[in-house]
């Protein structure tokens, strides 16, 4: 079958090749409906773009064209609390790693601080319009929050994690299931087998620009996997705002638990009073570990890749010129690492087997930790 061919669509269209190219490309100074005409038009032909030439033809461009000025990226953050998001230790290097992306890419990176009301998104539009920008990258938020006075329709736009109720842009955040999975298999590694979940329900204000959907994910993937891994696991802790050394000693015997996962630091209050020493008696590890802490155990959530990929998701958008709320809505999610720590230790030669057949303590033991 004779390939469809980009002059060939332009025939058909009566239209210069140019006009198609820009035209397939959703680029804005082609009219609406001459694209939607063109796209119809090349949909019915089955014409589809060569990938490998339109490489050769960037390639060319780059070689021949003047150095073109660099282009900027915004990061737009809503203030809605008196907090410096420069503060917040994971949003700040998600900001390291797509201000490094950026560079790579040509593109400099813009911080836009803005009040959260109506006035404040407007004001922020006219001052990023001033500014030449046309792509944007928000930082989480606090949860449910809504935009409604903000012009999505002229900007691409991608948001970190679930926080950000609407508009639903493209989203990048880390894969807290597989981040709950590498965690169970290393601590398992260590010869723990009684491992409990530590979940608080009453987050201080850092916390609450966290997605409030993370701590159901991690408990989703918590029951399930040490269910696969150990049996049946011991009921979720919840810590509510006080903390209670007694009642979690209590958990703790009751369930036989040798391990504990937190989701947060602040949980460490409630072992703090209860007495119990770490790592001799109870190993600890924690879902979101601090980097540059060897002080605890527990999954490096990759905030510098996570920003890495924010950029390479705005850069798709910009180049495809999708504005505003995309028709099909992409979650990107970014994989982590176990990082060792002084919060556990190895067992040793008395290890509990676990609950699987030998194959899989076979696989677990080939598992990188």
């Amino acid at each position: 079958m004779q390939r469809i061919t980009l002059k060939a669509v332009a025939k058909a269209a009566g239209v210069h090749p140019s006009t198609v190219s820009l035209a397939l490309r959703n680029q804005a100074r082609i009219p609406a409906a001459t694209r939607k005409r063109i796209a119809a038009i090349a949909l019915k032909m089955g014409y589809q773009p060569d990938p490998f030439l339109a490489a050769l033809n960037a390639y060319r461009i780059n070689l021949t064209a003047p150095q073109r000025a660099v282009a900027t990226l915004g990061w737009l953050v809503f203030r809605d609390d008196d907090i410096p998001w420069q503060s917040v230790g994971f949003v700040s290097r998600y900001y390291e790693g797509a201000r490094q992306r950026a560079r790579e890419l040509g593109f400099a990176l813009d911080t836009v601080v803005a009040d959260s009301s109506a006035v404040g998104q407007a004001r922020a539009a006219r001052v990023l319009k001033a500014r030449g920008i046309r792509g944007l990258m928000l930082p989480p938020v606090s949860h449910g929050s809504v935009f409604k006075e903000f012009p999505w329709d002229q900007f691409s736009a991608v948001s970190f994690g679930y926080s950000l109720a609407k508009p639903n842009l493209t989203r990048v955040t880390f894969d807290h299931v597989s981040g709950m999975t590498h965690m169970l298999m290393a601590m398992a590694q260590l010869g723990y087998r009684k491992i409990g979940l530590h979940m608080t329900t009453d987050s201080d204000a850092t916390e609450r620009t966290r997605q409030v959907q993370i701590p159901r994910v991690l408990e989703g993937a918590y029951l399930s996997e040490h269910a696969r891994l150990f049996g049946p696991p011991p009921p979720v802790f919840y810590e509510s705002g006080i903390p209670s050394g007694e009642k979690f000693r209590q958990w703790i015997k009751e369930h036989q638990v040798d391990a504990l996962i937190l989701h947060g630091v602040h949980a460490m209050q409630d072992i703090q009073n209860s007495g119990i020493a770490i790592p001799g008696r109870l190993g600890v590890a924690l879902c979101m570990r601090d980097p540059e802490d060897e002080t605890f155990a527990g999954i490096d959530q990759n905030d510098h890749g996570v920003g890495r990929q924010a950029v390479d998701a705005l850069d798709g958008l910009l180049r495809h010129n999708i504005l505003g709320e995309p028709d099909e809505c992409v979650r990107i999610l970014v994989s982590g690492c176990w990082r060792t720590g002084k919060s556990v230790r190895c067992m040793g030669g008395n290890r509990p087997r676990l609950k699987d057949k030998p194959t899989r303590r076979r696989a677990l033991s080939k598992r990188p930790t």
